[in-house]
């Protein structure tokens, strides 16, 4: 299984300059994780861009991204995809 890590503030960038790369990874069936450090972070978007909804994690901003950690390595370990 190959597997993308997206870290992102929550400030997307414009969309043609994100999607088509995105797009091509899960098409070659690498599965998409998402992780935003800004809790109001555009859901619709961050959940477009992973493989699949529970694939995307909010972290706190005032905390370590550390916190999402064990999240995310259970999500990959125990097949979340």
């Amino acid at each position: 299984m190959q597997v993308v890590v997206l870290f992102i503030n929550g400030k997307w960038p414009p969309e043609d300059r994100w999607i088509y790369p995105v797009t091509q990874l899960k098409n070659e069936g690498v599965e998409v994780y998402v992780v935003t450090t800004d809790p109001s972070a555009d859901k619709p978007d961050a959940v477009r861009a992973a493989s699949r909804e529970r694939l995307f994690f909010r972290t706190n901003p005032d905390s370590d991204i550390e916190d999402a950690h064990p999240k995310i390595a259970y999500a990959i370990t125990k097949g979340w995809y």
